[in-house]
């Protein structure tokens, strides 16, 4: 008998930072994923890691560091001769990395530039790491229908990935979105930190040799687990197993990455921008649209809310299209989009009876939740109503 593992998972391989991005393969963070989300507390422990790494080889050790697996699925070259795979899960990873490369970089650069005169042997070996943490980890070549292109080894979605590719060459960005902001945090982070290593040196050979311990330590000490699953199928339900790390994904995330991709091959551009604009103002419902999730959920059908999500099942319970798996067919798909703008309707009306406010009729309640409000209106003469959600204990979170 087959096991799971084999029929999900192509293979599983340990590997390092930079042999993956210094492959042949390039990776692309599909349309329907979230955007760019670390925030400081993330970004902070991400360099403390690689601080670590580099101290230990300050001081004549090495230190390999695990950060954590990626999960992708393969995706159609499109004309490129070399292969391409989809970031399923690792993506807030990955970006981070090669911000800390493209920081790294741009002070490979400016020592370079300062160590011509007084010590060109440094300079020549800055400019070197620079070119090096340039072709392997911010942009190469390939042939594209025989012309050679510039490609990068990570493209990120729509929303994020020009500023993203900005970062990294260097040039000045205009940040719009949030997530816009939260990349260039992260830069800034990762160039303050080698700033302030540097500063602390004293000497052109104490800086270059704190530079130096950080190129080799990118190169040689960063490792992950590279899951590669045999379709995005698999590559997304091992993603739903293996999401303990980083930021995790909220109910809400999950719900527009698999209605996005299930429906977008189906919708006209129109449609995909209405689709996305109803999962981003459900996103925007503070303090946390998951709790208006649940309290939909239960107003719409008087069962409690089961919160695992290691199946498919999860996003049939709120959208019955998507109980197949499978794409949707065009006229599924454009129901689909009604669907969630019925949500994003219900959710926006539970939100303001959070905040005390009643609204119009409308809201989608079962013939039990309808006479319950009414009483507490009728009765109780009860005119500020707060929906009550007491978050489940970790243990409830895990069940399936």
């Amino acid at each position: 008998m087959e096991k799971v593992s084999d029929l999900l998972c192509q293979r599983a391989t340990p590997t390092t930072v930079s042999a993956l991005f210094g492959g042949m393969t390039l990776f692309r963070v599909p349309a329907y994923q979230r955007a760019y989300e670390w925030e400081n507390e993330q970004i902070d422990a991400f360099i403390d890691d690689v601080r670590r790494c580099w101290q230990r080889r300050i001081n004549g050790e090495r230190e390999r560091h695990f950060f954590g697996s990626v999960v992708t699925s393969p995706k159609d070259p499109g004309g490129l001769v070399r292969p391409r795979r989809e970031v399923i899960d690792g993506q807030q990873r990955f970006a981070t990395f090669l911000l800390f490369v493209a920081s790294l970089r741009q002070h490979c650069l400016s020592a370079s530039e300062l160590f011509r005169e007084g010590s060109p042997e440094f300079a020549s070996a800055l400019s070197t790491m620079a070119e090096t943490l340039f072709s392997r980890f911010i942009m190469n070549k390939d042939l594209e229908f025989m012309e050679t292109k510039d490609v990068y080894p990570l493209t990120l979605n729509d929303t994020d990935d020009a500023v993203f590719k900005g970062l990294l060459r260097g040039d000045d960005v205009q940040t719009a979105a949030p997530s816009h902001r939260r990349l260039e945090a992260a830069y800034e982070a990762c160039f303050a930190m080698l700033q302030e290593r540097r500063d602390a040196t004293g000497s052109p050979e104490r800086e270059f040799n704190a530079l130096n311990q950080f190129y080799a330590s990118a190169l040689e000490d960063w490792e992950v687990v590279h899951i590669e699953a045999n379709a995005p199928e698999h590559a997304s339900l091992i993603f739903r197993v293996l999401n303990n790390r980083g930021l995790p994904v909220s109910d809400c995330d999950l719900l527009r990455a698999t209605t996005m991709e299930r429906a977008g091959q189906r919708l006209e551009a129109a449609e995909k921008d209405q689709l996305a604009a109803a999962w981003k103002e459900i996103g925007g419902i503070a303090p946390n649209p998951d709790n208006y999730l649940v309290l939909a959920y239960q107003a719409r059908t008087g069962r409690r809310f089961n919160i695992a999500r290691t199946s498919t099942e999860f996003e049939a319970m709120h959208f019955e299209e998507l109980a197949s798996g499978e794409l949707l067919g065009a006229a599924d798909a454009r129901a689909l989009v009604q669907r969630v703008e019925a949500l994003k309707t219900d959710m926006l009306k539970i939100s303001a009876l959070a905040e005390g406010n009643i609204v119009g009729g409308g809201l989608n309640l079962s013939p039990v939740m309808s006479e319950r409000l009414a009483y507490t209106l009728r009765d109780l003469k009860q005119l500020w109503i707060c929906l009550l959600y007491t978050s489940p204990s970790p243990r409830d979170r895990t069940r399936s």
